[in-house]
């Protein structure tokens, strides 16, 4: 499977790499949303109707970071099977690597 021109090298270990980095990069964002939307270290409606663009930001981002971390299970659960190969392959590069909203690796 290494030599497979549309194949990318090493995709279980990037996407780790990249779930791991975008895990860091939602406590950050989780953080700055909040400290946009809180009050006294408490959430307020007003604020969050006020800055609902990054509410929602970070509800899409979250979701994406969840999506890329099951990929990841799913991938390494078939590769502990041996059952990780050139379909599962292209699933994953394609979930991960594809223009619009995804997280590339």
């Amino acid at each position: 499977m290494e030599g497979h021109a549309l194949l990318v090298p090493h995709l279980l270990a990037r996407c780790e790499e990249a779930s791991f980095a975008a895990e860091g990069l939602l406590v950050a964002a989780k953080d700055a949303v909040g400290r946009l939307v809180s009050e006294d270290g408490k959430p307020k409606g007003e604020l969050m109707e006020r800055e609902q663009r990054a509410v929602h930001a970070l509800a899409w981002y979250a979701t994406y970071v969840e999506a890329l971390r099951q990929m990841v299970r799913w991938g390494r659960a078939l590769d502990r099977e041996k059952r990780f190969g050139e379909i599962e392959h292209l699933i994953l590069q394609a979930r991960t690597r594809s223009p619009g909203p995804t997280i590339s690796v």
